[in-house]
């Protein structure tokens, strides 16, 4: 008697395939099923013992079995035959059983004890080496220790600061730690960001330390291009990434308007915007808000953990805890962006004990800030000066993070009547007022000062005068109004957003001041700007460059040299291995070079691409 059990292949994400029992359980298949026959091309039929056929009522149970081979091709309409009659196939067929990865699905189906079984297990042992030989199992021994092994590749800001992207390797699994927007010249930017450099089918999760484009700007493109695993994150740093991943899509497509714009005309090909917002919808689905202090293990021995940053609303350190199936285990202990002691609204940073291996971040290695009396002092002057001139203060900031700093200290100033009347606040930013909503929403966060605020009835984001400016004709209208006024408009490096129209306006007066409050990244128009080359080209077009330019690094949300100094201190003491990321080249030089003044014993600044291994 003729049975029949079919099995159908279906392409997976990773490129693998899956193999569907469609009739039986694993229970009838391990009874009744003794081979897999190939007929007709990539289709594969399991005929069973002509004694003892399958059951039909077996056929109502599932069960899945991964096969992970590469071109096994796809399964065509189940057919019959009598497997009898189909031997002339079985060298085929036994190609595909003998590879390794084909293992558990041949231990399922042909290691039957019946005449046709036995005698197919013994035509496969004849068709390969012995699996128990000396030469196999020091073969196996070598692959495993080879492979057991845990790695980590820094693919960005590996000295630079920006596109954050480490690749951990570990326990078969490959982790991602952030996917970051790379920002600099516009042509090398797109291409980079385009480009990626793993294949994001073959990322199993993302973890992401906090919300800022330049660490999570690149995720829906990952998306895009095939990723489908999880991203973890703390709930407020998701609930900002919904909002900054759709205002990067929406500016994307707005600046590409006004580009292609020209190259239409000019006969060029024009430019796609990196992903839409389709992508970060599907992203959003794969996160998977994670508190602090609570362990997770995310894989089969390896332990996700946050701790707080301090850098901005959500920012985490990331502790990975990684035990090896070898009994070997390590602790990476990942900065993300280390948050300035004693900054505004936000916490301090922790210090997490017991990593062996430390990725730190050096954008401030080399220097010290000026103290927070500095910031109100400067900008007490700067309000003096355009009362006085009935001129414009333009502040690009980005809008998580420094525009809620900023407005915590006019709101400080505002209390102290430092600010004159005169003078109108404009918030040039949708995002911004997102971010602001969510930063109100989630003052367990907030640090002692902040808190003092709220229990005396003052809302340390918000006072008289402050304005959102919501419409984009609204945004444009600022250009044709009198000072004296402040502007606070993204992007923080002057690459995107709103700041770049005002730019274009406020830059050839004298009388106006454009301040920098940030780190102003190679390449960019910030740092042109900080740099007063001049003329400058915004939107394509050359401006000459008159306006004052002020710089203050006290409102750094970046840990300065004495700030790393302290974290370090007191996380190094089971540290064995370093390195020194996000950063310029004499920053990580720098970093590199503390490191080893604090006894830190391997320590490096890699090179994008280049791989470490940890056994």
């Amino acid at each position: 008697m003729k049975g029949w059990c079919p099995y159908e292949l279906r392409d997976i994400d990773d490129g693998a395939k899956r193999a569907e029992v469609c009739g039986a359980g694993v229970d009838e298949v391990r009874k009744g099923v003794k081979a897999i026959m190939l007929k007709g091309g990539p289709r594969f039929v399991a005929a069973s013992d002509e004694t003892k056929p399958v059951p039909p009522e077996s056929f109502e149970m599932a069960r899945r079995i991964d096969i992970r081979c590469g071109k096994v091709g796809l399964a065509g309409e189940a057919g019959y035959w009598d497997h009898r009659d189909e031997w002339d196939h079985w060298d085929e067929v036994s190609r595909y059983l003998r590879n390794s990865q084909l293992r558990p699905l041949r231990r399922e189906l042909l290691w039957g004890r019946s005449k046709f079984g036995l005698k197919m297990r013994r035509k496969i042992s004849r068709k390969r080496p012995p699996q128990k030989s000396v030469f196999f199992w020091l073969t196996r021994s070598v692959w495993i220790w080879y492979n057991g092994d845990m790695k980590i590749t820094f693919y960005g800001a590996a000295q630079t600061t920006t596109g954050s992207m480490h690749l951990v390797e570990a326990n078969g699994k490959r982790i991602l730690l952030e996917c970051g927007l790379y920002q600099g010249h516009r042509k090398e930017a797109f291409e980079k960001n385009r480009n990626l450099p793993i294949d994001p089918k073959t990322i199993d999760y993302v973890i992401l330390s906090h919300a800022h484009i330049d660490h999570s700007g690149n995720l829906p493109q990952l998306v895009r291009q095939g990723f489908k695993g999880r991203v973890f994150a703390r709930q407020s740093t998701t609930e900002l990434c919904d909002i900054m991943l759709r205002d990067s899509c929406f500016l994307q497509k707005r600046d590409l308007e006004y580009i292609n714009k020209k190259r239409r005309k000019e006969g060029k090909k024009l430019f796609e915007p990196l992903y839409e917002e389709k992508d970060v919808d599907a992203l959003m689905k794969l996160f998977v808000p994670t508190h602090m202090h609570e362990p997770r293990e995310i894989s089969r021995g390896i332990t996700l953990e946050f701790f707080n940053a301090g850098h901005i609303l959500g920012s985490a350190l990331v502790q990975l805890d990684i035990r090896s199936d070898h009994g070997r285990s390590h602790r990476i202990l990942f900065s993300g962006d280390l948050g300035q002691p004693d900054q505004p609204i936000i916490r301090h940073f922790e210090y997490p004990a017991g990593a062996d291996i430390l990725l730190v971040e050096s954008t401030y290695a080399d220097k010290y800030h000026p103290g927070a009396d500095d910031v109100e002092l400067r900008l007490e002057k700067y309000l003096k000066y355009i009362d006085r001139h009935n001129s414009k203060l333009l502040i690009p900031a980005f809008s998580v993070g420094r525009t809620q700093q900023i407005i915590y200290y006019l709101n400080k100033l505002r209390e102290r009547n430092k600010v004159p009347r005169e003078v109108k606040v404009f918030i040039d930013s949708p995002l911004s007022q997102k971010a602001t909503r969510i930063y109100a929403s989630h003052r367990e966060v907030y640090n002692d000062e902040a808190r003092r605020m709220i229990e005396e009835g003052k809302d340390p984001l918000e006072f008289p005068g402050m304005q959102f400016v919501g419409s984009p004709e609204e945004s444009m209208a600022l250009n044709d109004m009198p000072g004296p006024m402040i502007i606070i408009a993204a992007s923080g490096m002057c690459e995107g957003g709103r700041v770049l129209h005002h730019l274009k306006h406020c830059l050839s007066d004298p009388d106006n001041i454009i301040l920098i409050v940030g780190f102003q990244a190679e390449n960019t128009l910030g740092r042109r700007v900080v740099e007063k080359r001049t003329p400058l080209r915004v939107f394509g077009e050359e401006v000459e460059l008159k306006a004052q330019v002020e710089v203050i690094n006290a409102l750094s949300a970046h840990a300065d040299r004495a700030g790393l100094q302290e974290w370090i201190r007191e996380v190094k003491d089971n540290v064995r291995h370093a390195f020194a990321v996000h950063g310029e080249p004499e920053k990580v030089a720098a970093m590199a070079q503390m490191l080893r003044e604090m006894g830190v014993p391997n320590v490096a600044a890699p090179q994008p691409g280049q791989t470490y291994k940890f056994v």
